[in-house]
């Protein structure tokens, strides 16, 4: 697995993770800056199934699951849903 995706994976959790802490912090302004931050770094760096080679899929599926629980708790939170 090449260096770049394994930051990628790690940076973009991190952001996914911090953003949901201060969804559940009611500091929405954050949690939106840090969960635009995370899908910036996702769709600009991680590899694309079907079209790159994911070689530890594992990491890209708990990246993406992070992804998509911060969208939902960010969105909750923000009275987006």
């Amino acid at each position: 697995m090449s260096q770049d995706h394994v930051y990628i994976y790690r940076d973009a959790m991190a952001d996914f993770y911090i953003a949901m802490a201060h969804a559940r912090q009611h500091q929405h302004e954050k949690a939106i800056a840090f969960l635009n931050a995370g899908i910036h770094l996702w769709e600009s760096g991680a590899p694309k199934p079907g079209k790159d080679d994911l070689e530890q899929f594992e990491d890209w599926i708990f990246c993406d699951l992070a992804r998509r629980e911060a969208v939902d708790q960010v969105s909750t939170v923000n009275g987006r849903r």
